[in-house]
């Protein structure tokens, strides 16, 4: 199996959000977009990928954290506890201001991969050979620059 290049990982993770409603992806329309064999293939890569986050140094998962014991709660701790007042969000605004966020995460992530591909295309240019530049094309010597640059007062 070959392996799969970071840029690739992200674009099937972009890919994973655009065809996402309601936290539940439809690998069925990832794998269409990417070129994967199928539903299940995709919901594998996902997985292997999360799984691979979670397991790599600095990643972190729950299971690594300790977590501090519960204690009881008495009667005078629970009494002394306020609870905060819940506040009336229209499910449909939420719903909405959601899909805007998630229009627009999409957007700023491909816009930042759109950038580091061109970075690399422009690395991987300038690292392959020194280019000169030809005075004569410019009309320019490095005398007339000195000159110049002398006599700028």
């Amino acid at each position: 199996m070959p392996t799969i290049t970071d840029s690739e990982q992200i674009e099937f993770l972009l890919s994973c959000v655009r065809h996402a409603n309601n936290g539940k992806v439809d690998f069925g329309e990832v794998a269409k977009e990417c070129s994967i064999v199928s539903r299940g293939a995709a919901a594998k890569r996902y997985e292997r990928l999360s799984k691979g986050r979670n397991n790599a140094p600095g990643g972190g998962s729950a299971a690594d954290t300790p977590s501090p014991s519960p204690r009881k709660a008495t009667k005078s701790s629970v009494a002394k506890r306020k609870t905060a007042p819940k506040i009336a969000v229209p499910k449909k605004a939420a719903a909405k201001k959601g899909k805007a966020m998630k229009v627009v995460a999409v957007a700023l992530a491909e816009i930042l991969v759109k950038q580091r591909t061109d970075l690399a295309k422009v690395e991987e240019h300038s690292s392959g050979e020194d280019t000169e530049i030809d005075e004569a094309a410019l009309g320019v010597s490095d005398d007339a620059l000195f000159d110049q640059f002398c006599n700028a007062d």
